[in-house]
């Protein structure tokens, strides 16, 4: 987890900004949705609102809502005391309540509290489900959590940020990239416009396991379906920058990701998400290229 924190740090400030921003401007299958007082992506259907646990401090790794990665604790055993709910269909819905681990702080134990709170009491939304995994997973919890976001994407197929967690998890804390790269791969087919798998992706596959091939190739998928969407060209250009060797490939990714945001501003209005989220795109890119021709890379 150091490695990637270090790494995390080393990259410039706009970098984790892009995909949540990006996202306003992207095509069908992203959007924002706000929930005070966290941000959460939406996807299909109109689902029951609940305020949302805020974030705790100093976490890492997955997203509670749309916030950058958040780091895992140590794992904690827990064990099922209730009896499962059902929905109104006769499904399984996950026990909302478990046992607290040993250890757990102040802060953290309001915030599991207030997230089974929130599940038991609107249990058909996904978004309580994603934060009560979040917290759960902060405070060592990784089997309840693991249990609250396969179920949040079971209730929105398309909501995929859960998976994105999940592919987290299984990188990060346990250090299990193939079972990580069978949630990724999920998510990007339950919703291929999700901007933020890709990001996830780049920045674990290939900035923390340097597996700059297996990045690439996945973004690529990504192109394959939004040929046009800049930010995935940028995270491509890093990408193949990184891998070092592949300058002229970087170079040319960097250019179409120049392209596309400068195309994108142009035909957005002035001052707003998506505009701000494509000015963001070209600069970055803008930034590569004149890096990539002064010799510094590749």
């Amino acid at each position: 987890m150091q490695r990637f924190l270090q790494w995390l740090k080393a990259q410039p400030r706009s970098h984790h900004l892009i995909a949540a921003a990006a996202a306003v401007g992207s095509v069908v299958g992203f959007a924002l949705w706000w929930v005070p007082p966290t941000l959460a992506p939406d996807g299909e259907g109109a689902v029951a609102r609940q305020p949302a646990p805020a974030p705790l401090e100093g976490s890492e790794g997955e997203v509670q809502a749309a916030s950058p990665h958040r780091e895992a604790a140590s794992p904690k055993e827990t064990v099922r005391q209730e009896a499962p709910l059902t929905n109104g269909g006769g499904g399984h819905i996950p026990v909302v309540r478990r046992p607290i681990p040993e250890g757990t702080s102040a802060a953290q134990r309001a915030q599991l509290e207030a997230a089974m709170k929130a599940a038991a009491r609107d249990p058909e939304n996904p978004e309580a489900w994603l934060n009560l995994g979040t917290v759960r997973k902060i405070a060592g919890d990784y089997e309840g959590a693991e249990e609250a976001w396969r179920y949040a994407n079971t209730l929105r197929p398309s909501y995929v940020l859960p998976l994105v967690n999940l592919a987290t998890l299984y990188a990060l804390t346990h250090h299990n990239l193939a079972q990580a790269e069978v949630w990724f791969a999920k998510a990007r087919a339950q919703n291929p416009s999700y901007l933020f798998t890709y990001q996830q992706y780049a920045d674990v596959v290939s900035g923390v396991f340097q597996e700059h091939k297996r990045a690439e190739a996945f973004l690529r998928v990504g192109l394959a379906s939004l040929p046009k969407e800049p930010a995935l060209w940028l995270w491509l250009a890093e990408v193949l920058e990184r891998e070092g060797g592949r300058g002229g490939d970087a170079l040319y990714a960097y250019l179409q990701a120049k392209q596309h945001a400068q195309e994108r501003v142009s035909q957005l209005p002035q001052e707003s998400e998506a505009r701000k989220a494509a000015q963001a795109i070209l600069k970055a890119a803008e930034a590569g290229a004149a890096r990539l021709l002064r010799g510094e890379n590749g």
